[in-house]
């Protein structure tokens, strides 16, 4: 018997997280709907956990992530293929939940005993959670074939994200922050600015064009590495009517790559390099990147951004 989106978000009741009412139709499920399934509505009834209740919106995800992940590696081989029957996925809901709960208050705990030893030197900032997406075309291009397009998901347990419905996932960067904007689009921020430029990539998928705008791109991610210096508009527009020089290249796929792109800000001039890279396409739909970092100097140059872009994308493929 193939295990389905609808048992998977059956099992989610057990925990006390999910509802049967949002599944999909009882048919046999890939593993990428088998998890959309499990995310899906999970966190929605944690409020009713007298053991969680008190844990805000960000941890209660981070349990559904536990969570998921864990049934999803037990229920799935990598390769999509059914490792267990379905008769056991009750069982293996009922212990990935109590795991998650258990990791996730022990991992809080840790965390608030280090903050409070180390509160008057912390180590690194938040990154501003700033919607640069709403409202507008993530890549636009010209004579675009109209296709629906798959939607990101993000597994914070294994730190990667996922397109849905394709065997296809990126390892992100350890100890940095990610979130899903959008459907189509996962930002990916480092812990910590650098004389307040903040690194940033994006991951997005977009239409199957004949060309791509992608100086828009270059606008939007300066925007994101500069908001705690200067506002959105004012880093775009510095961007749009600047003269930089630029080339491609990069070591995976190809990269429109804009070298020393001098802004200046409230506290004095700060050098960016941006990049917009084309990873590839299927298709129905092209997969890319974006990244602003610190100027490294010459164009020749790699600074840790620099490297720490290219090794996320180099992972970028079929799950191993």
């Amino acid at each position: 018997m193939p295990i389905s989106a609808a048992l998977v978000a059956c099992a989610l009741t057990v925990l006390g997280v999910g509802s049967p009412a949002a599944a999909d139709d009882d048919k046999p499920a890939t593993r990428d709907e088998a998890t959309a399934a499990c995310f899906r509505g999970c966190g929605q009834r944690l409020d009713n956990d007298p053991q969680l209740a008190s844990l805000t919106k960000e941890q209660k995800r981070l349990v559904c992530d536990e969570t998921c992940d864990c049934i999803i590696n037990s229920m799935f081989e990598r390769d999509g293929k059914q490792k267990r029957p379905p008769s056991e996925l009750g069982a293996v809901a009922v212990a990935c939940g109590d795991s998650a709960r258990k990791k996730v208050i022990a991992r809080i705990g840790s965390t608030a005993a280090q903050a409070s030893a180390t509160a008057a030197a912390p180590t690194a900032t938040a990154s501003p959670a700033i919607n640069l997406s709403a409202g507008r075309e993530i890549l636009p291009g010209v004579k675009c074939k109209k296709a629906s397009l798959p939607a990101w998901t993000y597994a914070a347990g294994e730190h990667r994200a996922r397109i849905s419905g394709v065997d296809y996932q990126v390892r992100l960067p350890a100890g940095w922050q990610a979130r899903v904007e959008r459907p189509e689009l996962v930002v990916v921020s480092a812990p910590q600015s650098a004389g307040g430029v903040r690194p940033v990539f994006e991951l997005f998928v977009s239409p199957i064009c004949k060309s791509y705008d992608a100086p828009t791109v270059a606008q939007r991610i300066a925007a994101r590495g500069l908001t705690e210096l200067l506002a959105v508009e004012a880093t775009a527009a510095q961007v749009r009517d600047g003269r930089w020089s630029g080339g491609l290249g990069g070591p995976v796929g190809v990269s429109l790559i804009l070298y020393d792109v001098a802004l200046e800000t409230g506290k004095g001039e700060r050098k960016l390099t941006l990049y917009v890279t084309d990873l590839g396409e299927t298709k129905s739909f092209g997969v890319h990147a974006s990244a602003v970092c610190p100027s490294a100097g010459s164009p020749s140059d790699e600074g840790p951004c620099e490297k720490s872009y290219f090794a996320m994308l180099q992972s970028a493929g079929p799950a191993k």
